[in-house]
C-alpha cells in the first residue's frame, strides 16, 4: 500500500477551509499530522516543528510546495474537519486490514481526562476492538448530554460485524444493543449487574445452586504473575426456557436470541489473603466453557492493548485539546497511528517503534505505506519474516499437481505460515514439517521435493522453512521482502536448489 492509497481512503473529508484560502492541501496535512503522532509528537506545535527537520522525507511521498503550516493551522483544520464523516472513513480504512475469519470484537468507553473546557465533561470515545488482529475498528464519541448506551450503537452500525462475538460490559447490556448486534450477524456476550436486579438475582440463584439436573459445561484456568495466583472457573448453561416462563413479571424486557448464561468465578491469592469474585453474562451464542473463558479474558484486551496504551504510550490523558471537533478527530488519528505501527514486523514495543519511526525514515516510510520492510537498520536479517495475510495469486508449474487450496495466516508476530492442500494421482493431503523435515511427501514423478516460491518476475526466491506446527514459515533467501503482495508462482522443483 502507498501513502497515495492510504489517503484514498480519507478522500471523502471535506476541507473545512474556505477553497480560494487553501494554502497547504488537506492530504498533506493529514500526512503531516499522522506521520508526526507515529513519530512521538504530542501536540501541533512538535507536530510543525516534525515537520521542518523531516520535509525533504515528507517531500518523497506529497509535494508539500509551500512548505509545513504553522502550529494555528494544523490546529484550525483538525477542529475544522467533521468527526462523524472522519470516523467512517476510518472504520472503510480498517476494513481494508481486516481478516476474513470472525473475531472477538470487544467494546468499550475511555474519558481523555484533559480533553474538555473548564466547565464540561472530558471527551469520552467508545472503541471497538478486534481481539485476535489488535486492530481498532472504529469508535464513537459520547456527546456531552449522552452516554455510552447511545453511543454504542451508532458504532455498531458503521461496523462490518458478520460473524463476530461481540463482548460488552454492563453497561452495554440493553435489549436494543442486543438486538442491533443480532441484526448485524453477530452474536453477543454481555456482562451481566444489578442494572437488571431481577434478571441478576435470577441467574445469580442458578449458578449458587443449579443442581442435578442442569447441564452445565465447565472449564478451568489458573496462571501465577505479579505476585498472585489466579484460578478461574467457568461455567456455562443452554438451558435458558425458564428465564422466559409465565412467572416473569408482565413487560419486562427479554432479550433477543439469548440462548446461553454463563459464570466466572475467580479465586485470587495474594499475599496469603484469597478473595472471591463471580461475573455473570448472557450470550446469544450457545459457546461452550472453554470460548467463553477465551471471550471473556479477551474483553480484557480492550483495556490492557488499547486504553492502556493511549494512556501510556501516546499519553492520551495529557491532551489538552479541548475545543470543536479537535479532541474527537485527534482521538481517531492516535487510532490510526496505533494500528500502523501493529504492522511493523518487528518485536518492539510500541514506544520502542515511535522512537524507531521518528530517527529512521525507511522504518516511517514502511508503517505508512504498509509494507514488511520494517527492519530496524541494525536487525539481523532473519527478523525479516513477512507480517501480514497476504492474497497469493498461485499458479502451479508441476503438471500432475492440483493445488486445491493454498492459505497464508499470521501465526507469530513477524512470521507467516503457509499450508499448501494439494492433490496428486488423486491423492491429497497437507504439506507439514517436523523438525527439518517434510513428514509429507510430494506424490510427483520427480519425488519427494521441497517446494519454492518465486515471484512472478522470477527475480526473488521464498523457502518454506520448517518450523514446529502445520505450516511453512517463508522467508526470501536473499532478505528482500519489497514483493509482498504480488502475485506468486507455486514452484515444484526436482531438487532444492
Amino acid at each position: 500500500m502507498s501513502c497515495n492509497t492510504l489517503l484514498d481512503h480519507f478522500s471523502a473529508l471535506e476541507d473545512p477551509r474556505q477553497a480560494w484560502k487553501v494554502v497547504y492541501p488537506l492530504p498533506e496535512i493529514m500526512l503531516l499530522v499522522l506521520c508526526a503522532t507515529i513519530a512521538a509528537a504530542e501536540d501541533f506545535v512538535e507536530v510543525r516543528r516534525w515537520g521542518r527537520e523531516k520535509l525533504t522525507f515528507l517531500r518523497t511521498m506529497l509535494p508539500f510546495a509551500r512548505g509545513i503550516p504553522s502550529h494555528d493551522t494544523l490546529n484550525d483544520v483538525m477542529n475544522g474537519l467533521d468527526p462523524a464523516l472522519f470516523s467512517d472513513c476510518f472504520t472503510a480504512w480498517v476494513e481494508s486490514l481486516r481478516e476474513a475469519a470472525p473475531d472477538i470484537v470487544a467494546v468499550d468507553g475511555k474519558s481523555s481526562r484533559r480533553a474538555r473546557r473548564s466547565d464540561a465533561h472530558p471527551l469520552h470515545v467508545v472503541s471497538a476492538w478486534a481481539s485476535r488482529q489488535r486492530l481498532v475498528l472504529g469508535q464513537q464519541a459520547v456527546d456531552e448530554k449522552a452516554n455510552e448506551i447511545v453511543a454504542i450503537p451508532l458504532l455498531l452500525e458503521r461496523l462490518q460485524l458478520s460473524g463476530a462475538l461481540v463482548t460488552i460490559d454492563a453497561m452495554g447490556t440493553q435489549t436494543k444493543i442486543a438486538q442491533t448486534i443480532l441484526n448485524k450477524g453477530a452474536d453477543y456476550l454481555l456482562a451481566l449487574k444489578d442494572n437488571w436486579p431481577v434478571l441478576a438475582a435470577d441467574v445469580r440463584r442458578f449458578f449458587d445452586d443449579p443442581g442435578s439436573a442442569a447441564k452445565l459445561d465447565t472449564y478451568e484456568t489458573s496462571d501465577g504473575s505479579h505476585g498472585r495466583i489466579e484460578v478461574r472457573r467457568h461455567a456455562v448453561c443452554h438451558d435458558v426456557d425458564w428465564l422466559f416462563s409465565d412467572r416473569r413479571y408482565p413487560g419486562e424486557p427479554r432479550f433477543p436470541g439469548l440462548k446461553a448464561i454463563a459464570m466466572v468465578e475467580a479465586e485470587v491469592e495474594r499475599g496469603g489473603k484469597t478473595s472471591l469474585e463471580r461475573r455473570y453474562f448472557l450470550s446469544s451464542l450457545a459457546l461452550d466453557a472453554k470460548l467463553f473463558a477465551r471471550a471473556v479474558r479477551a474483553h480484557w484486551g480492550i483495556e490492557n492493548r488499547l486504553h492502556w496504551v493511549l494512556d501510556v504510550v501516546f499519553h492520551d490523558d495529557l491532551m489538552r485539546l479541548r475545543t470543536d471537533h479537535g479532541p474527537k478527530n485527534m482521538a481517531t488519528i492516535k487510532h490510526m497511528a496505533m494500528n500502523l505501527l501493529r504492522s511493523a514486523a518487528d518485536k518492539d514495543s510500541l514506544k520502542t517503534r515511535r522512537k524507531a519511526a521518528a530517527w529512521n525514515h525507511d522504518y516511517l516510510r514502511a508503517i505508512i505505506t504498509q509494507t514488511t520492510s520494517t527492519r530496524s537498520s541494525d536487525s539481523p536479517v532473519h527478523e525479516g519474516w513477512l507480517d501480514c495475510v497476504i492474497p497469493f495469486a498461485v499458479e502451479v508449474m508441476a503438471s500432475d499437481v492440483d493445488v486445491r487450496h493454498f492459505g497464508v495466516g499470521d501465526l507469530d508476530p513477524g512470521r507467516i505460515g503457509v499450508g499448501i492442500e494439494f492433490a496428486s494421482h488423486g491423492e491429497a493431503g497437507l504439506c507439514r514439517c517436523r523438525g527439518d523435515q517434510l513428514d509429507d511427501r510430494l506424490i510427483a514423478d520427480e519425488g519427494p521435493a521441497t517446494p519454492v516460491l518465486r515471484d512472478e518476475r522470477e527475480q526473488l526466491v521464498f523457502d518454506l522453512i520448517p518450523f514446529a506446527g502445520s505450516g511453512r514459515q517463508m522467508a526470501d533467501r536473499d532478505g528482500q521482502v519489497e514483493l509482498v503482495g504480488k502475485p506468486l508462482k507455486l514452484v515444484f522443483p526436482e531438487a532444492h536448489p
